[in-house]
């Protein structure tokens, strides 16, 4: 009975030891499971910041986009009154040599 008593003893104590080693490694595990889950949190955060970026981003490139179209339109009106002044200069070029003639 008394090698039973120190075989359960030893026994318990292997369990014990077990049993605190699953405890530190439990414990390790939830600090892994704190670090990544505050990543995760990080990560959202950052991916809704670069989501806020890329509309406001989206948004100036529509705007210069708009002005883009906007300066050719004043561009090409322009271009139109450079020719048909040149077309009315040339017409009074004309006009001062029929009478020169």
């Amino acid at each position: 009975m008394r090698k039973e008593a120190e075989d359960l003893k030893f026994l318990i104590s292997e369990k014990t030891r077990s049993n605190e080693e699953y405890q530190t490694e439990i414990g390790s595990l939830r600090d892994q499971i704190a670090r990544k889950e505050t990543e995760c949190v990080a990560g959202s955060r950052d991916v809704g910041m670069r989501t806020d970026e890329s509309f406001m981003l989206g948004k100036d490139a529509n705007g210069l986009t708009y002005e883009l179209a906007k300066q050719n339109e004043e561009k090409a009106m322009d271009q139109n009154e450079i020719n048909r002044l040149r077309d009315a200069v040339a017409f009074k070029e004309r006009e001062c040599q029929d009478n020169d003639a």
